[in-house]
C-alpha cells in the first residue's frame, strides 16, 4: 500500500520570522536606496552645471570675453517682449532646456515650458520660454558678473564683466542651486529662480568703504534687485538666503568660473561675510569671499 504523501505548510510562527526578516531588511536597505537616489540627482545637477558653465565659456569666446548678460532689457514688471534672460541666450550652445532644472527639485511650479511668448520670433526656437527661463534652478550671480544698472529714467541695461577681471576662477561663485520662492513652512515652490543675489556687498579699506558691486557711483544710479537678500535666522521666509536653495541634502550646488562644480554647505557660501539684512554686514575677508570675482 502507498504511503500517504503528507503535505507541510508554514506555520504562524514561521510566516512572521519571514515577514520579521523582510521588514528588517527593509528598513536597512531603504535609507541607503534613498541616499543613492539623492547622490544620483546630485549628481546630475553638478553636471548639468557643468555643462551650462562650458556654454558659458563658449559663450564669451563668441563676445570679446565678456561674460553673459543676466537679461538684455528687463523692465520692473520682469515681462518685456524685447527681453533675453541669460538662459536663453545660452540656450543655442546647450539645446536642451532641461539641462537648466535640478532633477532634485520636487516643488511645483507653472506649466510654462510649452508656452510661447509674445517675443517669440518665427523660426528661432531659441526665443521661446522667457517666463520658464526665469525658473531655472541655476541662480546666476549676476550683479558680481553681469549687474543691471538703470541710470536715471533710462532703461535696465546689463554691465557684463570682462573675463579677465576675475582673479581667481577656481573659487568665484557663477551659478548657485535656486529656488522662486518658499511656503510659510520653509517648502520650495515654484521651481527654481535664474537670478540670486549674494549675502554681503561693501568692504571696509584704509580708503573708507568699498563696493564691491563696481556700479557706477552715480546721484541717480539703481541696480536691479529679484529679491530682498539674505535674512539670516527667518525660518522659512521666503527666499532667506537671497535665491539659494539647498536642493541636495542641505548642500547647494555650485558652479565656478573655471568651469567646475561642487556642492557646498551654507558656511562656505558665506564665508569672509558678516551676513545682515539689507547688506548691512561687512566683507572681512575678500580672499575667502566666494561671490566676488575679483
Amino acid at each position: 500500500m502507498a504511503l500517504e504523501q503528507r503535505r507541510r505548510a508554514f506555520t504562524l510562527i514561521e510566516l512572521l520570522v519571514v515577514l520579521g526578516i523582510i521588514a528588517i531588511l527593509a528598513g536597512i536597505l531603504t535609507p541607503v536606496f534613498v541616499a543613492a537616489r539623492h547622490s544620483a540627482r546630485q549628481t546630475t545637477c553638478i553636471s548639468n552645471m557643468r555643462q551650462v558653465n562650458l556654454a558659458s565659456t563658449l559663450y564669451v569666446t563668441d563676445y570679446d570675453e565678456r561674460t553673459v548678460p543676466a537679461s538684455y532689457k528687463v523692465q520692473e514688471t520682469g515681462t518685456s517682449t524685447t527681453d533675453r534672460t541669460w538662459v536663453q541666450l545660452l540656450l543655442p550652445y546647450v539645446r536642451a532646456f532641461g539641462t537648466f532644472r535640478c532633477p532634485g527639485d520636487y516643488s511645483e511650479r507653472p506649466n510654462e515650458q510649452a508656452h510661447f511668448d509674445a517675443d517669440l520670433v518665427q523660426g528661432d526656437t531659441y526665443s521661446r520660454y522667457y517666463r520658464a527661463s526665469q525658473r531655472s534652478n541655476l541662480g546666476y550671480n549676476y550683479l558680481y558678473h553681469s549687474p543691471l544698472v538703470r541710470i536715471g529714467s533710462a532703461d535696465w541695461q546689463p554691465l557684463p564683466r570682462s573675463t579677465s577681471a576675475v582673479g581667481e576662477p577656481s573659487r568665484a561663485f557663477v551659478y548657485v542651486d535656486s529656488v522662486w520662492s518658499m511656503e510659510p513652512d520653509g517648502r520650495p515652490k515654484g521651481g527654481g529662480s535664474y537670478l540670486v543675489l549674494p549675502p554681503c556687498r561693501y568692504s571696509s579699506q584704509d580708503t573708507g568703504r568699498y563696493d564691491t558691486f563696481l556700479i557706477p557711483a552715480l546721484s541717480d544710479t539703481q541696480i536691479y534687485k529679484v529679491n530682498t537678500g539674505w535674512i539670516p535666522g527667518s525660518g522659512g521666509r521666503m527666499r532667506q538666503y537671497g535665491g539659494a536653495f539647498p536642493w541636495h541634502r542641505g548642500r547647494f550646488n555650485v558652479g565656478m568660473a573655471d568651469g567646475s562644480a561642487k556642492a557646498l554647505a551654507l558656511g562656505n557660501l558665506i564665508r569672509g561675510c558678516d551676513v545682515r539684512v539689507n547688506w548691512g554686514g561687512e566683507i572681512y575677508d575678500l580672499a575667502n569671499y566666494g561671490w566676488d570675482i575679483n
